[in-house]
């Protein structure tokens, strides 16, 4: 990282485009005549993401929507998650692209973008968050026991529990009603016991 806080690369990227920019000025007011270029692509833009939040870990799969989600040259498509953390095995169409979620270095929200050759998505368009969570961390369970039926209403105390979409009482044995109203509680109803 620099003192800008952007990658020389995407710097680079940056001044490229810049200078593309003027000389498109400088060609439409007469001053400089452009000749020889090829069809350029167009840059895209993120409408949407989904998830729009996972564990710090990464590794999970993102889905992005949006237009123009691939350039001239395919290969040069990357979803990037702030300035230089990318995700990997993306596969992309003109409007939708997955990619595995890369670790987050801190559990906060990341902008997210795609880049191709015709520019990246920063700025164009509404701007798109992912949001990494912490692990979460179990403390404490009420009540302690219940029925091998199932159905006990049952609180759980932790850290990090925002987002928690699934709580399990061992392998397969996932519980229903999932709530977390903060994150430090969560409340379930036990599943039924095999």
């Amino acid at each position: 990282m620099t003192s800008s806080g952007l990658s020389p690369a995407r710097r680079r990227r940056f001044t490229n485009r810049a200078a593309a920019v003027a000389a498109a000025l400088l060609a439409l007011a007469g001053l400089v005549t452009v000749s020889g270029t090829a069809a350029a692509a167009e840059r895209p833009q993120v409408t949407s993401i989904s998830p729009a939040a996972g564990p710090q870990a990464g590794g999970n799969t993102l889905k992005i929507t949006g237009t123009n989600l691939v350039g001239t040259d395919p290969k040069a498509t990357r979803i990037a998650f702030w300035t230089d953390a990318y995700a990997t095995d993306v596969v992309c169409t003109a409007t939708t692209c997955t990619g595995t979620v890369p670790p987050g270095q801190y559990a906060t929200s990341y902008p997210v973008s795609l880049e191709t050759d015709g520019g990246d998505s920063l700025g164009h368009g509404p701007d798109v968050y992912y949001i990494y969570h912490r692990l979460p961390v179990v403390t404490g369970i009420s009540p302690t026991s219940g029925t091998a039926a199932g159905g006990t209403q049952v609180t759980i105390t932790g850290t990090s529990l925002t987002g928690t979409t699934s709580i399990a009482f061992g392998p397969g044995r996932n519980a229903t009603n999932v709530s977390c109203t903060s994150s430090t509680t969560c409340t379930a109803t036990t599943p039924l016991r095999h």
